[in-house]
């Protein structure tokens, strides 16, 4: 109103406006202006600490519950979603909560500016609220559909997740067996579903978008051509009233409710989908009656069944212990490590009766590690008693490794305790438990990846000497701990079930003397060749305490460290983002549609001035009735053809609205599409250096919250970006239009933003990479957390995770509120730069404007308003688009990691190797950023068709062996393979001569075909061939179902392992620990199964447990990266100072 009144003070031959009142009403505008700038920024400052606050909250419930999630829950939901819910769902909440205040608040304005038109020009007023009316509704059901669509979005963008996880989980075991390609398919196929999905989400808000910015422009032209046959004359003040009074819409209608209903429907479908979240069940924990000081701790379990995914997996369980050891022992899949986790409560009984009374420690089959220190990671928040902490280290032989580490126990263990043995990790996970103080020891075949002295070791400082005065429960399968304890100490499960307790008490479970009388005899047999057993002096030296010299550094270890970068983001970052987006040709199509449209736009506006400057003319004929006049004809005529032009403007803002933001969101998409083809390529194809030194909660961090910036914001960023740049161009040429000398503050204007943006990018570059990096270790933290979450429940610490997480959650929010805290200040500031250029404006034109017409007056405020508005829009636009490069950045950081040297020849000789012949010459190995030397110069040769067993202790390098033939990590020295340098073999070549049966029995997510021939080369009645060969055929029912709908044990899981290297035919076979996780039957039948099925090959046999090497042709054995003996193991054996004898002597029956 107060707009109108100024600019009517430039109308021809009016009176009623002195130049007092326009210097009040340009007063007016200025302090008007000045209001709704505090205001505003105010209020969003308000609004994004509340949305900071609930998104927190709401962070800080999804972890509790993970804390809380039933089992049966965890398995249905999967690590992957819930990570996806804190990844990227909550983050929903800040926008979603931003654009509701903007939707309510722009409803408001609405409601006012209808009331304000009427006032002013009746019932023309009517139908352009009408056009706005009846958009929103639309609007609106486009927005709920849009929720919709993001609901099954994130249902795809889950998928991605759990296979990247799944993926970098195994990334060792899957580069051995040359699938890289394959699980670069399946990322890229559940990728391409997401995209389609996103496309759908994408293409609906862009019409939510485009229907709001063409709303303004089509409500003002309704309003006109409503007032004009009304007969009313278009007179400036009418005019620009009005579109003034439509211009405080336009934020909201163009931008703000349109967005606030795409981000509002982002944040109802992730808030459905956290609520479905919260609301699964959740794993309640039993009531722990401790035992009174007379009384002794117990664990009864009477006739228990446990049904666990509608399958019954223990049948009918008895065991009643009150003191000392008791080890169970069974087939695999007989259900060992099911009783062990109903004697947790993590598995709910069906049938029997149950009595655990005590504090209980768990150590499970699989290590768990959490990136953190060795110590913090056997602490586990417990108080430090530094005599019970070094003798825990010794019972569990972990002094002697630990004082080996430059930094001792200090040392940074990595994700899934990368950086460690198997054994290590099992130990430092034994340990944990053993540190805590416990009336119950629930120990799950935590000793079967130790070498057998090691094991002796433990199995008699700790398990029967430091745990003697507790209740011990220990699953294990090892011939000689079963011989070691007397037999009423053990308990076998066979499918489920066990001995009654009054069986139990009765007599012996003449299955037990079977079992051990079978297994005892068979070993005496492969070790014939000593001549006694007699017992050892020797014993694993763990008498030292731990060195004190260890130097480790004064700061805080930063665990999940990432590089942060400095100075501003390289221009080759937004060349190569621009090359993925297509290239300079779209790039180019791209601006010839801006520029269209912006043409359209600026042209409809200078229209709509001329015609504001014609309207006197042709109310001054009509007052004097010179309507017949030709001067008159011409007018009207000239009037007609403005609103013909006027309304293909609008026809055409319409359309190229549409096509820039279709294109610019297709473009993008696809951009995006070929970056997270490009990173996850290079991931699969990465040496192993790159995983030992990163941790995958980083690298899912940038595969999640940084593509979901690269996917929801850039193509938006992009859009705005370039569309405000033409609209500067158009608003310049307009304002020029009406008087050249407004360059001058315009130009003024552009040199305080561009020195303000210059100060200010530096620091908003600098907190959204540290945003960036320290909201990793929420992601890493709560990935690893629910690995582990069965024994955070067990020894009771989740109060500790939480406080940790709450850490993590803190540093990154505090980092979060400063980063949008300076962004609302900058933005004040380039306000009050806008007010100072409008000051101008109204300035030249009120002392020294007479000689403007009312629309000129009219168009120059206007567009100096909106040149103010649209430059600080492009200064905030451009904070955000480098702010989200930094993710590009980053994502492109991972991009370019080195790679494996793809290059070598092929031979082209069928079935090589043709004999299998190895020769060892000079090898060293040494990791990158470590001093200590793996293997040490080693020398020797295995002939071809052979079987050559490879023992050594824990940690001795028995699998960096492996690791320098499948060439995972960069050697000196040569390894030759019938006379041919692998050095010069293609890689993927190599590696595809070579079969593998991993120490970690890894299947992946899909049907039980996928997991033995993933690559499709092998029929179904050879799949079922090996899977008989192997003892596995009972385990399946069809070739197509599901793995994840079947418990398999470890054992079981090594059997398909066993399947997928068989089934290939190679003539070199690793066995890498393979039968560590088998009962002694299972292992009898594989043991029969490899002679028969690898007679015609080269076999490399990594064992612990000795009788699996027995009858190899030579047993090669290590020690601290050394070969200490090399020969036949009757040579061996011979000698009794040797390796190979101590060690079968310590594993014989005692």
């Amino acid at each position: 109103m107060v707009f109108g009144k100024f600019v009517a003070y430039f109308q021809p031959e009016q009176k009623s406006i002195t130049s007092r009142d326009a210097l009040l009403y340009a007063s007016g505008i200025i302090g008007l202006k000045l209001l709704q700038i505090l205001f505003e920024n105010n209020l969003a400052q308000l609004v994004t600490e509340y949305s900071m606050k609930i998104r927190t909250a709401v962070s800080s419930l999804i972890f509790r519950k993970a804390l809380k999630i039933s089992p049966l829950e965890l398995s249905n939901i999967s690590i992957g979603k819930i990570v996806t819910l804190l990844a990227k769902d909550v983050y929903s909440i800040d926008g979603g909560v931003t654009f509701l205040k903007d939707t309510v608040i722009g409803v408001l304005y609405i409601l006012v500016v209808t009331y304000t038109l009427y006032q002013k020009v009746g019932v023309s007023s009517f139908p352009a609220t009408g056009v706005i009316l009846v958009l929103i509704p639309l609007q609106l059901y486009l927005g709920k559909k849009t929720t919709l669509s993001r609901i099954e979005t994130a249902k795809r963008t889950d998928e991605r997740f759990r296979l990247i996880q799944e993926t970098l989980n195994a990334v060792k075991t899957i580069k051995m067996y040359v699938w890289e390609n394959y699980f670069e398919k399946l990322i890229g196929i559940a990728r391409l579903k997401e995209t389609d999905k996103l496309k759908v989400v994408y293409y609906l808000k862009s019409i939510i978008v485009i229907l709001g910015a063409s709303t303004l422009n089509l409500s003002f032209y309704v309003l006109l051509i409503s007032y004009i046959a009304r007969g009313y004359p278009l007179k400036a003040e009418v005019i620009y009233f009005v579109q003034q009074s439509l211009f405080t819409l336009r934020a909201y209608i163009a931008m703000s409710i349109p967005l606030g209903i795409g981000q509002t429907a982002d944040m109802i479908g992730s808030m459905r989908r956290i609520q479905q979240f919260l609301e699964s069940k959740e794993y309640h924990r039993e009531n722990i009656t401790m035992p009174s000081p007379n009384e002794h701790p117990v664990v009864y379990l009477n006739q228990v069944s446990v049904t666990f995914k509608k399958k019954q997996i223990l049948k009918s369980v008895s065991l009643n212990i009150k003191e000392g050891l008791i080890l169970i022992t069974g087939n695999n899949g007989s259900g060992k490590s099911s009783l062990l986790k109903t004697i947790l409560g993590e598995y709910p009984v069906s049938n029997g009766e149950k009595k655990v009374t005590g504090s209980i420690s768990y150590a499970p089959e699989e290590p768990w590690l959490f990136p953190s220190t060795i110590k913090q990671n056997i602490l586990f928040g417990q108080a430090f008693d530094k005599k019970r902490y070094e003798e825990v280290l010794s019972v569990c032989a972990l002094t002697y490794d630990i004082n080996q580490f430059e930094k001792g126990d200090y040392t940074i263990v990595g994700d899934k305790g990368i950086n460690l043995s198997k054994g290590q990790q099992a130990r430092v996970t034994l340990a944990r438990a053993i540190y805590r103080n416990s009336d119950v020891y629930l120990l799950d075949d935590c000793l079967s990846s130790l070498d057998n002295h090691v094991n002796k070791h433990i199995f008699e400082k700790c398990i029967k000497g430091y745990l003697k005065d507790k209740i011990c429960i220990l699953i294990s399968n090892n011939l000689s701990n079963i011989n070691s304890v007397p037999t009423g100490n053990i308990l076998l499960i066979e499918n489920g079930s066990t001995l009654t307790l009054e069986q139990q008490a009765g007599a012996l479970d003449k299955r037990i003397t079977y079992y051990i009388d079978e297994e005892t005899e068979r070993f005496k047999r492969e070790s014939y060749l000593l001549d006694d057993f007699e017992e050892s002096d020797d014993e694993v030296d763990e008498t030292d305490t731990l060195l004190q010299n260890k130097k480790v550094a004064d700061r805080e270890i930063n665990l999940y460290h990432e590089t942060k970068k400095e100075g501003g983001v390289l221009w080759s970052n937004y060349v190569r983002y621009f090359k993925f987006i297509g290239g300079y040709f779209r790039i180019g199509l791209l601006f010839v549609i801006f520029i269209s449209s912006q043409a359209c736009l600026s042209y409809s506006e200078k229209i709509i001035s001329l015609w504001v400057n014609l309207e006197p003319k042709v109310t001054k004929m009509l007052e004097n009735n010179q309507t017949n006049s030709t001067e008159y004809l011409g007018i009207v005529g000239q009037r007609n053809t403005y609103l013909n032009i006027y309304s293909m403007m609008i026809i055409g803002i319409f359309v190229f609205f549409m096509l820039r933001a279709f294109t610019t969101f297709t473009f993008c998409m696809n951009g995006a599409k070929k970056m997270h083809r490009a990173v996850v390529k290079a991931m699969l194809n990465t040496n192993m250096y790159f995983f030992d030194t990163h941790f995958i909660g980083n690298i899912i961090n940038r595969l999640s919250k940084d593509f979901h910036s690269i996917d929801e914001y850039m193509p938006f960023l992009v859009l705005e970006y370039i569309r405000s740049i033409f609209s500067v161009l158009g608003v310049l040429i307009l304002v020029g239009t009406v008087n050249i000398s407004f360059f001058i503050p315009a130009g003024l204007l552009l040199v305080k933003l561009y020195f303000v943006q210059k100060f200010y990018l530096p620091t908003s570059r600098s907190l959204r990479r540290l945003e960036s990096s320290t909201r990793s270790p929420i992601i890493g933290y709560l990935n690893s957390t629910l690995e582990g979450v069965a024994i955070a429940r067990a020894s009771q610490k989740e109060g500790l995770l939480k406080i940790e997480f709450d850490g993590h959650q803190d540093l990154y929010t505090s980092v979060f509120y400063m980063n949008q805290t300076t962004g609302k200040f900058f933005g004040l500031i380039l306000d009050f730069f806008g007010i100072f250029f409008v000051v101008g404006i109204m300035a030249k034109i009120t002392f020294f404007g007479e000689h403007l017409g009312a629309g000129d007056v009219g168009l120059a405020i206007s567009q100096a308003m909106m040149l103010s508005g649209v430059l600080q829009y492009i200064i905030r636009q451009l904070t955000e688009i480098e702010s989200v490069m930094t993710a590009i950045e980053r994502v492109l950081e991972y991009a370019d990691v080195e790679l494996e040297p793809k290059t070598g020849r092929v031979l082209e000789i069928a079935n090589w190797p043709i004999e299998g012949n190895i020769v060892y010459k000079n090898l060293t190995l040494k990791y990158k950023n470590d001093d200590n030397i793996v293997l040490k110069d080693l020398s020797f040769d295995i002939l071809g068709k052979t079987k050559i067993g490879i023992v050594g202790r824990t940690g001795a390098g028995k699998s960096s062996i492996i690791s320098t033939l499948f060439r995972l990590y960069d050697y000196e020295g040569n390894i030759f393979i019938d006379n041919e340098n692998i050095k010069t073999l293609s890689l993927e070549y190599l590696r595809s001569i070579i079969s593998i049966i991993p120490q970690d029995p890894v299947l992946f997510s899909g049907s039980i075909r996928s997991n033995i021939d993933p690559l499709s080369k092998y029929t179904d009645t050879a799949i079922w061939a090996v899977l008989a060969k192997v003892h596995a055929k009972h385990l399946v029912k069809d070739l197509n179902q599901n793995v994840t709908d079947c418990n398999y044990s470890s054992g079981q899981k090594q059997l398909f392992c066993l399947a997928r290297a068989l089934i290939r035919g190679n003539k070199i076979v690793v066995m890498d620990e393979a039968t560590a996780n088998l009962d002694p039957e299972t292992d009898k039948l594989l043991q029969e199964s490899v002679r028969q099925c690898f007679e015609e090959c080269t076999v490399i046999i990594i064992a612990h447990r000795l009788n699996s090497v027995m009858k190899c042709d030579k047993v090669l054995v290590l020690d601290a990266g050394q070969i200490v003996e090399f020969d036949e193991p009757e040579v061996l054996l011979k000698n009794r100072n040797g390796f190979l004898y101590k060690m079968v002597r310590d594993e014989g029956p005692l």
